[in-house]
């Protein structure tokens, strides 16, 4: 896999989408937005912990999934939510 895969959101005026990102062995999900052919990671700024004052360092607004083998299992079970399946969605780890 390329280091970063990046998925558009249909018929999205701003070009939306869903960047993969593989950073250290860990993948994670991270919102993104194509400009002329480069993708951009959407970035933020989290607050304090216990303040509701955010940090001075902003950071990707990503979901971590972990590595290769647990990023497929994580992806698996939200598949599985998704399709409204009956079976027991908790985590096998």
């Amino acid at each position: 896999m390329a280091e970063n895969v990046f998925f558009e959101y249909p018929d999205n005026q701003y070009h939306e989408g869903i960047s993969l990102n593989l950073f250290k062995s860990e993948y994670s999900l991270a919102k993104a937005r194509d400009k002329d052919g480069k993708v951009y990671l959407e970035w933020g700024y989290p607050q304090k912990r216990g303040e509701m004052v955010p940090i001075e360092k902003g950071v990707p607004w990503q979901v971590k999934l972990g590595d290769k083998d647990v990023a497929i299992e994580m992806l698996r079970l939200f598949i599985k939510a998704l399709q409204g399946s009956q079976e027991d969605e908790t985590t096998p780890f």
